[in-house]
């Protein structure tokens, strides 16, 4: 669904730091290599680049892989409800031990990085399972990037939520400006905290992020009565960062932990993800963050039953009743908003004058108005009437020989022809 635009390609999809029903991590695969940043003007027939994960002996892999996704490249939509392939570059791993418990799997790429820009490698290890079926890990992901010469670094972003050195319970989130980098690059975010202010060891880190909200669930073990510090870094496609400046806050959950409610909001035409949304309860304020870049929302609210309102202007209102929130417990609620033009309350699908124009949408289409814009008073074909003239009249407003005033004398001379 829309969710899949924030997800990686490939066989698993693991649990993540977030997710309250598997706080676990997967132990398939694990220490996968490091971030790669090739400077700009390396030569990639003097560069060879290993790449690799390591597994655990007492998981039973057999064989591991790896694929890359080049710059640019990205699958195209299929119609129809099946799963795109990819045409992704495979590699074999070979299996290096380390020690009893240990393996090392890995691969060798001589002048293989020759385009500038970020190459996402997604790693896979499995095993032979009954009657010969391959069992397939949880994915693991890491990058290669290749600068280029002359890019410059995306801006210091600044920080909207939580404010530098307040309270908070240690269910919380994150909230950020978008970053407009120089040179129109896609940029990605890393948020990281720590108890330290030189970030030396870290409490927690998530990478990769697309949107410019992040919510902090319970699994991630952020401890009570506590100070920390977070930074959000801005990283473009070529691997330039950009630190944002370091605050911090204070947990404390003495008045109870708040439950997150968080989703997507999109338009229920296109399916096209919306920014600047707002997400209301009927019986609290709460605390609310959007992402322009995403159409995600969250929403911290005290636990129990409340309605929640999603609003836009040009698009119907839309509230769900009776969603129940949990301490410290996420809760997903996506909104399709539909479209309504004139912000009269009545979608574009159930109104027949969306411009409030006085004239039907049926009738501007077929004379080619615009039924989205309030042209009442226009004169389309220089007839001398109004293109609402015409359509009170019964005549085309697109047409300069089909007027009200000849309509009038045809209609004042035609009982006469039939009397005759």
């Amino acid at each position: 669904g829309l969710a899949s635009a924030t997800h990686f390609l490939g066989f698993g999809s693991g649990p993540t730091v977030n997710d309250e029903t598997t706080c676990d991590e997967s132990d398939e695969i694990y220490a996968p290599s490091s971030t790669v940043i090739l400077a700009p003007g390396t030569n990639p027939e003097d560069t060879t680049t290993t790449l690799g994960i390591v597994t655990k002996a007492t998981t039973g892999i057999d064989y591991a892989w790896m694929e890359i996704r080049k710059p640019g490249q990205v699958l195209q939509p299929q119609p129809g409800n099946l799963q795109v392939v990819s045409n992704f570059q495979q590699f074999t791993l070979t299996a290096f031990t380390l020690n009893d418990n240990l393996t090392y799997w890995y691969v060798e790429l001589p002048e293989y990085f020759q385009n500038e820009g970020r190459y996402d490698i997604y790693y896979y290890a499995g095993s032979w399972g009954q009657s010969e079926q391959i069992a397939i890990s949880e994915m693991s992901r890491s990058v290669v990037y290749k600068q280029q010469e002359g890019n410059s670094p995306p801006p210091v972003i600044a920080y909207n939520y939580p404010a530098d050195g307040s309270s908070q319970s240690s269910t919380l989130f994150f909230d950020w400006s978008n970053a407009v980098d120089p040179d129109n690059d896609a940029v990605r975010y890393r948020l990281q905290i720590a108890e330290q202010s030189d970030f030396t060891e870290l409490a927690f880190e998530e990478k990769d992020l697309r949107g410019t909200t992040f919510r902090l669930g319970e699994c991630a073990n952020i401890k009570d009565l506590t100070r920390y510090y977070w930074r959000v870094i801005t990283i473009d496609e070529y691997g330039n960062e950009t630190p944002g400046p370091t605050q911090s806050f204070d947990t404390d959950n003495t008045n109870g932990i708040p439950g997150i409610l968080q989703g997507i909001i999109h338009s229920d035409l296109d399916l096209s993800l919306l920014s600047s949304c707002d997400v209301s309860s009927s019986v609290q304020e709460g605390v609310f963050a959007s992402s322009d870049a995403t159409g995600e929302y969250i929403l911290l609210l005290n636990e129990g039953l409340t309605n929640i309102t999603a609003a836009l202007t040009n698009f119907v209102n839309s509230t769900t009743n009776d969603v129940n929130l949990q301490a410290g417990k996420s809760t997903v609620l996506n909104f399709a908003l539909q479209p309504d033009a004139d912000n009269d309350g009545i979608s574009d699908n159930d109104d027949a004058d969306d411009d409030n124009d006085g004239m039907t949408d049926e009738y501007e289409i077929a004379n080619e108005l615009d039924p989205l814009v309030d042209d009442a008073d226009l004169d389309l074909d220089l007839d001398g009437f109004t293109n609402l003239e015409e359509f009170q009249a019964g005549t085309a407003a697109n047409d300069p020989d089909d007027t009200p005033r000849r309509s009038s004398a045809w209609r004042a001379v035609i009982p006469f022809i039939l009397d005759e």
